[in-house]
């Protein structure tokens, strides 16, 4: 009766384990995730009067369909970062640096800004070195890492 068709497997089955160093995502990557969309959403009065100052001739269809591609990639981005993508923390890394470089490099003409987009650029530059300290330091980075 040992080769029929119908005799269950021998072999020991079983659920694989999970595919990261840590099975549930820390609270630090959460707080990270809901920071980054708080820059994000914070980020709009200053996009907002960036609009608003520039003239007809910088408003052309091609620079508003590249707010409109950044905007989906931050947001692809969040929600990447949320579901553990390492591409997508480096990817975000590389982007909130050459923020910051551009933001120092043009401080002459930030300051000049009116109060609100002023704040909004600052607090956004904050919120993000904030959301990447929690994502590059232990145990937000135990998240991205993948098991043995």
């Amino acid at each position: 009766m040992a080769s029929s068709p119908y005799t269950p497997p021998r072999s020991v089955v079983r659920d694989l384990g999970p595919d990261r160093a840590i099975a549930k995502r820390p609270k630090q990557v959460t707080y990270a995730v809901w920071i980054l969309w708080l820059a994000f959403v914070v980020g709009l009065p200053a996009t907002v009067y960036e609009y608003q100052r520039a003239t007809p001739e910088q408003l052309n269809v091609f620079v508003l369909l590249f707010l409109a591609i950044l905007s989906v990639l931050a947001i692809v981005l969040i929600v990447f970062i949320y579901r553990g993508h390492n591409w997508a923390r480096i990817l975000m890394l590389v982007l909130i640096g050459l923020a910051l470089i551009s933001f120092f490099a043009l401080l002459d003409a930030y300051l000049k800004y009116p109060l609100l987009p002023l704040t909004s650029n600052i607090a956004v530059m904050v919120l993000d070195v904030i959301a990447l300290y929690l994502l590059f330091t232990p145990p937000g980075r135990r998240w991205f890492r993948k098991s043995q």
